[in-house]
């Protein structure tokens, strides 16, 4: 299992979305799809199905969106 850790900023009222994608821009899994507090959260990725590689993970709170580049090794 992989935790992603977020925030959610102080003047959000939209909901977050926390997507994983594939080297190819494939969508992988959806792992946050809601309403939060405000604060510091963590997501549980769990990719034991996926493949050791470069991966994209994207984060969403209204028009804020931020992209990461994380390694899955195995």
């Amino acid at each position: 299992l992989t935790s992603i850790s977020f925030s959610v900023p102080n003047d959000n009222n939209s909901s977050i979305s926390i997507k994983v994608f594939d080297i190819s821009g494939r969508l992988a899994t959806t792992l946050v799809e809601d309403r939060y507090d405000v604060g510091r959260h963590k997501a549980t990725w769990d990719a034991k199905n996926m493949g050791s590689g470069i991966y994209f993970v994207e984060f969403k709170a209204g028009t804020y969106r931020q992209v990461r580049k994380i390694t899955l090794l195995k």
